[in-house]
């Protein structure tokens, strides 16, 4: 596993953008909770929160903007994600207010607000240079904590440090990776039911 501080350098030019990346995506899902509360979906939860669970469920397998049209299409219409499993979860989620699987569950968390949520996917995983289907229980946890570690050397918080070897580690021109109220906007008015 790839050590903190070549994390910390592998992030360097790219932590401004990884302090934009949550808080531009705290402010999407505020907007996506307002249209959600427009058309009565989530009742009885805080519409942001339930917008993040709802964007971080759909997110697995997909760009940004592909989850965030599936979040855009269940919460307007009730269309089904593509994925079985997402649509399974999404389910849940809905039932319980539960998210279980530790990536979207952080990453829920992280466009809530908090500051120390790691989302560990694919790009991180090759950042950190473990295979991603080996990233599970005790391995997942250590590699979060690497992110922490790295963070820490950084000065950042772990949700910047993991924007941040995010972007670092998309391809150049990589398209459909941000979340921005606009980008909700353009995903709500393109929900199709």
């Amino acid at each position: 596993m790839r050590r903190a501080d070549a994390l910390a350098r592998l992030a360097a030019p790219h932590l401004g953008a990884g302090r934009r990346w949550y808080r531009e995506g705290q402010l999407a899902v505020s907007r996506l909770g307002d249209h959600a509360a427009s058309v009565g979906a989530g009742v009885g939860a805080d519409p942001a929160a339930y917008a993040a669970g709802v964007v971080a469920v759909t997110s697995p397998r997909t760009t940004v903007w592909g989850g965030l049209q599936q979040a855009c299409a269940w919460i307007s219409c009730g269309r089904r994600p593509h994925l079985p499993s997402v649509a399974v979860a999404l389910a849940r989620f809905e039932a319980t207010g539960e998210i279980l699987g530790p990536k979207t569950r952080a990453f829920a968390l992280a466009l809530a607000g908090e500051p120390s949520a790691v989302v560990l996917d694919v790009w991180l995983s090759r950042a950190l240079g473990v295979p991603h289907r080996a990233m599970r229980g005790m391995l997942y946890q250590r590699a979060a904590a690497r992110v922490r570690e790295a963070a820490m050397v950084a000065g950042v918080t772990p949700a910047t440090m993991q924007a941040a070897i995010w972007l670092a580690m998309r391809p150049t021109g990589h398209r459909g990776g941000h979340l921005t109220v606009d980008a909700v906007d353009r995903a709500w008015e393109g929900a199709t039911c």
